[in-house]
């Protein structure tokens, strides 16, 4: 080990820049980061409060040690994507086309699962080729549903709103309520991402209507808390309240964990707009409580961490504000995340920024960063543009405010996306 020669371990940006951008070292640009620890000399030091992934140090030996644990893991890896292709060719031999398109979603979504978004997209689109020459159109829904993902995580959501609405009335036609309304949703939450509130509500309606149709319960949940969520956007906080209390009662305390999760997260920020700190605080915990319950949702925690984290900082609770932001980055790495490390990121940013602590400008170079080794991040690179312009914009650096922002709207303008919408549209609601 290198500690026993006197050497400190070495920083994980330093040791990323040693590795070639290789796709075949992903996995070990993983692993590095992963099996990175804080610098335990600067636990108690100043400086310690301003580290980020990229401050943090690897040991050679701990890569080695877990060296045969990550080449099994890529070795399975593959093995599940040749698996996937055989028996998609297996299956089209025998005339099982749509089991074919099944397997190929399958592997779509561990690929979107692990941030390779171009792989997913890959599968996906090989399924929609075999979808479209089906009788039965339930396949090419859902491999319609999975391609407008796609372009919607990445931000261009002109091309996601065709492939929905396309989605649509496919579905439409062909009689498939949840997909339908899988569409609809999606739909509106574009909508409500380029600010046009009226038309999510309408998308909204539409959606409960396929919903209460099928009497689909947890679905009829997912409508009113988007419901919810929007009312409190538009300050009709007595509609939210009501909104979100049907979609409560819609949930089952033993079956949707993760659902009730989100209505609490959407209720905490009700609470939240009404200033009623203690109840919103309330909400998120409970809210991370069936989260962590649900426990395969890592996603939803981060989310759930981080509105805690802002009711903290809001309230000037900084301490408090600052332990739930450091526990979701743990989580981010942990679980390989890098896109909601980002936005923790800009989070702790904006916490420094609103102490008026003009070093937290390292949050936001070091979220930047990470968004330029990321796959179709131009919302998310957006997004941090736009956060750390606000952030010198409180500190009086008008001229750096100003180019971020600058960089900000040139990648918004295309996109369509309101520069004060744009962190919005980085994740819907995991």
């Amino acid at each position: 080990m290198s500690q026993q020669h006197g050497t400190p371990p070495l920083k994980v940006e330093q040791a990323l820049r040693l590795l070639p951008a290789l796709e075949s070292l992903a996995p070990l640009r993983a692993l590095v980061v992963s099996a990175s620890r804080p610098d335990e000399q600067r636990a108690w030091s100043r400086s310690a409060a301003y580290m980020t992934m990229g401050k943090r140090g690897v040991e050679p030996s701990a890569l080695r040690s877990r060296l045969g644990i990550l080449l099994q893991s890529v070795a399975r890896q593959l093995a599940e994507q040749y698996e996937a292709a055989i028996s998609v060719i297996d299956r089209c031999q025998r005339g099982q086309a749509a089991e074919a398109v099944a397997i190929l979603l399958g592997a779509g979504a561990r690929e979107q699962r692990a941030g390779r978004l171009s792989a997913a997209q890959g599968w996906y689109a090989v399924a929609l080729d075999i979808a479209e020459g089906l009788s039965d159109r339930r396949p090419e829904v859902a491999a319609l549903l999975a391609l407008g993902g796609i372009d919607r995580h990445a931000g261009t959501f002109p091309g996601a709103a065709r492939t929905y609405q396309r989605c649509l009335a496919l579905a439409e036609a062909e009689g498939d309520d949840g997909g339908a309304l899988d569409a609809s949703m999606a739909l509106g939450e574009i909508a409500a991402v380029l600010g046009n509130l009226a038309g999510a509500r309408a998308w909204c309606a539409r959606g409960l209507r396929q919903a209460q149709a099928g009497d689909h319960r947890v679905a009829m949940a997912r409508v009113f808390r988007q419901l919810g969520a929007l009312a409190v956007r538009e300050g009709r906080l007595g509609d939210a309240r009501v909104a979100l209390l049907r979609a409560r009662s819609c949930l089952r305390l033993d079956e949707d964990a993760a659902d009730l999760a989100r209505v609490l997260q959407a209720q905490g920020d009700l609470h939240e707009a009404l200033r009623d700190r203690i109840a919103a605080a309330a909400d998120y915990r409970e809210a991370l409580m069936w989260t962590l319950l649900h426990g395969n949702v890592p996603e939803l925690e981060l989310s759930v961490r981080l509105s805690l984290a802002r009711l903290h900082m809001r309230w000037e609770s900084r301490l408090e504000a600052e332990e739930d932001m450091r526990r979701a980055e743990e989580r981010a790495i942990e679980e390989g995340l890098p896109f909601w490390l980002v936005r923790v990121y800009l989070q702790m940013g904006e916490a420094r920024g609103m102490a008026g602590d003009g070093d937290g400008f390292v949050f936001f170079e070091q979220a930047l960063d990470l968004c330029r080794s990321l796959e179709r991040t131009s919302l998310l690179e957006a997004a941090a543009y736009r956060a750390y312009a606000d952030f010198r914009k409180a500190l009086g650096d008008d001229e750096t405010a100003g180019a971020c922002l600058e960089r900000a709207t040139r990648i918004l303008e295309p996109l369509g996306v309101p520069p004060e919408r744009a962190i919005d549209g980085v994740s819907p609601t995991p």
